[in-house]
Protein backbone atom coordinates (compact mmCIF):
# COMPACT_ATOMS: atom_id res chain seq x y z
CA UNK A 1 0.00 0.00 0.00
CA UNK A 2 0.89 3.44 -0.92
CA UNK A 3 1.89 5.66 1.80
CA UNK A 4 0.17 8.82 0.72
CA UNK A 5 -0.03 12.56 2.23
CA UNK A 6 -2.17 14.57 4.55
CA UNK A 7 -3.15 17.41 1.93
CA UNK A 8 -3.76 20.52 4.56
CA UNK A 9 -3.07 24.23 4.21
CA UNK A 10 0.50 24.14 5.12
CA UNK A 11 1.25 21.64 3.18
CA UNK A 12 1.88 21.23 -1.08
CA UNK A 13 -1.69 21.66 -2.21
CA UNK A 14 -4.05 18.85 -4.14
CA UNK A 15 -3.36 20.98 -7.45
CA UNK A 16 0.24 20.88 -7.82
CA UNK A 17 0.41 16.80 -6.72
CA UNK A 18 -1.96 16.36 -8.87
CA UNK A 19 -0.60 17.99 -12.04
CA UNK A 20 2.89 16.99 -10.97
CA UNK A 21 1.90 13.02 -10.63
CA UNK A 22 0.09 13.02 -13.58
CA UNK A 23 3.06 14.53 -15.37
CA UNK A 24 4.80 11.89 -13.71
CA UNK A 25 2.51 8.65 -15.67
CA UNK A 26 2.77 10.75 -18.63
CA UNK A 27 6.65 10.06 -18.62
CA UNK A 28 6.50 6.51 -17.41
CA UNK A 29 3.78 5.58 -20.23
CA UNK A 30 6.20 7.40 -22.95
CA UNK A 31 9.14 5.49 -21.31
CA UNK A 32 7.53 2.05 -21.74
CA UNK A 33 5.99 2.94 -25.36
CA UNK A 34 9.90 3.81 -26.27
CA UNK A 35 10.86 0.23 -24.53
CA UNK A 36 8.42 -1.54 -26.68
CA UNK A 37 9.91 -0.03 -29.85
CA UNK A 38 13.40 -0.87 -29.45
CA UNK A 39 14.66 -3.89 -30.84
CA UNK A 40 15.28 -6.77 -28.75
CA UNK A 41 15.45 -9.99 -31.18
CA UNK A 42 16.35 -13.36 -30.62
CA UNK A 43 18.54 -12.93 -33.65
CA UNK A 44 20.32 -10.63 -31.34
CA UNK A 45 21.12 -13.59 -28.76
CA UNK A 46 21.65 -16.23 -30.84
CA UNK A 47 25.71 -16.61 -31.00
CA UNK A 48 25.74 -16.24 -27.44
CA UNK A 49 24.70 -19.91 -25.07
CA UNK A 50 21.18 -21.39 -25.57
CA UNK A 51 19.91 -19.32 -22.40
CA UNK A 52 20.52 -15.32 -23.33
CA UNK A 53 17.42 -14.83 -25.18
CA UNK A 54 15.43 -16.38 -22.85
CA UNK A 55 17.52 -14.47 -19.92
CA UNK A 56 16.56 -11.18 -22.32
CA UNK A 57 13.05 -11.89 -22.83
CA UNK A 58 12.77 -11.93 -19.05
CA UNK A 59 14.77 -8.79 -17.96
CA UNK A 60 12.83 -7.08 -20.61
CA UNK A 61 9.50 -8.12 -18.28
CA UNK A 62 11.02 -7.12 -15.64
CA UNK A 63 11.49 -3.73 -17.13
CA UNK A 64 8.00 -3.30 -18.31
CA UNK A 65 6.49 -5.01 -14.72
CA UNK A 66 8.99 -2.14 -12.64
CA UNK A 67 7.79 1.04 -15.36
CA UNK A 68 4.14 -0.74 -14.22
CA UNK A 69 4.87 -0.22 -10.85
CA UNK A 70 6.06 3.48 -10.94
CA UNK A 71 3.00 4.43 -12.70
CA UNK A 72 0.86 2.81 -10.06
CA UNK A 73 2.57 4.63 -7.54
CA UNK A 74 2.23 7.81 -9.07
CA UNK A 75 -1.32 7.24 -10.06
CA UNK A 76 -2.02 6.84 -6.27
CA UNK A 77 -0.75 9.91 -5.70
CA UNK A 78 -2.78 11.65 -8.43
CA UNK A 79 -6.23 10.09 -7.13
CA UNK A 80 -5.53 11.32 -3.96
CA UNK A 81 -5.05 14.89 -4.78
CA UNK A 82 -7.68 14.42 -7.73
CA UNK A 83 -10.08 13.04 -4.15
CA UNK A 84 -8.68 15.65 -1.96
CA UNK A 85 -9.57 18.73 -4.03
CA UNK A 86 -13.23 17.10 -4.77
CA UNK A 87 -13.87 16.51 -1.02
CA UNK A 88 -12.78 20.58 -0.29
CA UNK A 89 -14.58 21.58 -3.26
CA UNK A 90 -17.68 19.77 -1.68
CA UNK A 91 -16.60 20.99 1.78
CA UNK A 92 -17.41 24.94 0.37
CA UNK A 93 -20.14 24.34 -1.85
CA UNK A 94 -23.01 25.88 -0.89
CA UNK A 95 -25.78 23.79 0.10
CA UNK A 96 -27.52 25.55 -2.66
CA UNK A 97 -25.48 23.30 -5.51
CA UNK A 98 -28.36 21.68 -7.66
CA UNK A 99 -27.90 18.35 -8.93
CA UNK A 100 -26.62 19.05 -12.15
CA UNK A 101 -24.02 21.88 -10.62
CA UNK A 102 -22.87 18.63 -8.45
CA UNK A 103 -23.01 16.22 -11.04
CA UNK A 104 -20.64 18.56 -13.21
CA UNK A 105 -18.34 19.41 -10.71
CA UNK A 106 -17.59 15.84 -10.16
CA UNK A 107 -17.37 15.10 -13.42
CA UNK A 108 -15.22 17.89 -14.11
CA UNK A 109 -12.87 17.04 -11.23
CA UNK A 110 -12.81 13.29 -13.22
CA UNK A 111 -12.20 14.35 -16.40
CA UNK A 112 -8.97 16.78 -15.39
CA UNK A 113 -7.38 13.53 -15.14
CA UNK A 114 -7.38 12.18 -18.67
CA UNK A 115 -5.99 14.35 -21.79
CA UNK A 116 -7.88 12.64 -24.65
CA UNK A 117 -11.67 10.53 -24.95
CA UNK A 118 -9.16 7.43 -25.35
CA UNK A 119 -7.88 7.94 -21.86
CA UNK A 120 -10.90 8.22 -20.84
CA UNK A 121 -12.41 5.10 -18.81
CA UNK A 122 -16.31 5.15 -17.84
CA UNK A 123 -15.75 3.07 -14.45
CA UNK A 124 -16.73 4.54 -11.02
CA UNK A 125 -14.34 7.10 -11.09
CA UNK A 126 -12.64 7.83 -7.87
CA UNK A 127 -13.55 11.32 -6.64
CA UNK A 128 -17.08 10.33 -7.76
CA UNK A 129 -17.52 8.17 -4.82
CA UNK A 130 -15.49 10.85 -2.60
CA UNK A 131 -18.19 13.56 -3.94
CA UNK A 132 -20.82 11.38 -2.71
CA UNK A 133 -19.53 10.58 1.07
CA UNK A 134 -19.68 14.30 1.51
CA UNK A 135 -22.49 15.46 -0.15
CA UNK A 136 -25.09 17.48 2.42
CA UNK A 137 -27.48 14.90 3.47
CA UNK A 138 -30.40 16.87 1.80
CA UNK A 139 -28.51 16.01 -1.68
CA UNK A 140 -31.01 14.64 -3.96
CA UNK A 141 -29.54 11.75 -4.95
CA UNK A 142 -31.63 10.21 -7.93
CA UNK A 143 -31.43 14.04 -9.06
CA UNK A 144 -27.34 13.83 -9.42
CA UNK A 145 -27.63 10.73 -10.81
CA UNK A 146 -29.94 11.76 -13.68
CA UNK A 147 -27.64 14.97 -14.35
CA UNK A 148 -24.27 12.83 -14.84
CA UNK A 149 -26.67 10.72 -17.34
CA UNK A 150 -27.62 14.24 -19.25
CA UNK A 151 -23.90 15.14 -18.81
CA UNK A 152 -21.70 12.01 -19.21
Amino acid sequence: MTALPTIHLNGTGADSLQREYRAVRKAIAAASDALAAATCNARDFYPQNSDAWRRAQAERAEAFRLLQQVSDYAEAWELHAMNARVQSAFRLAPLTMTPTEIATAMLDAHRQRYETVSDYDDSTPPCLAAALRVLPPEADLPAVIAALETIG
